[in-house]
This record gives structure tokens, sequence and C-alpha cells, in this order.
């Protein structure tokens, strides 16, 4: 068994679902959304979801910066 360096915590593991309610900003398209790309791994959404922002800002850029096309979304915001 490996001993625990003092002072060091386990990770609390990320509630997506919180994360989730925090951005979408009561915004139906935005739920959908952010589910759609937590649905491609978390992976996936942790490199993409913290470069949206909040609210308007993430429908905004997935509507009129990339066509509604997700792919694009996350090929643009994932880098």
């Amino acid at each position: 068994m490996k001993p625990e360096s003092r002072g060091s915590r386990p990770e609390k593991p990320k509630d997506y679902q919180q994360d989730i309610l925090d951005r979408y900003d009561g915004l139906p398209g935005n739920l959908i959304l952010l589910r759609r790309i937590l649905q491609r791994g978390p992976e996936v959404y942790d490199r993409v979801v913290p470069n949206l922002g909040k609210g308007d800002e993430i429908w905004l850029k997935f509507k009129d910066e990339c066509g509604g096309d997700l792919d694009v979304l996350i090929e643009k915001y994932g880098r």
C-alpha cells in the first residue's frame, strides 16, 4: 500500500450536473447543448465548456459563431 503524503487530499469528483445548472441560466437550448457536449465525454466537456461562458454567451457562440454545429463548437472552443 502506498502511503499518502501529508496535506494531500483526494480530489473531489466534478459534479457535471451542477456545473450545467450553473451555466445554462434557465435557457432550455443551453441545457440541451451542454448535455450533448457532456455526452461526448467528460474530457471534452472539461476542455470546451469553460471557454463558452454562461447564459446567452453559450447560445450565441453555438448558433452565431458555429452555425449550430456541435463539432465546429468543440473544435473552436476545445483548444
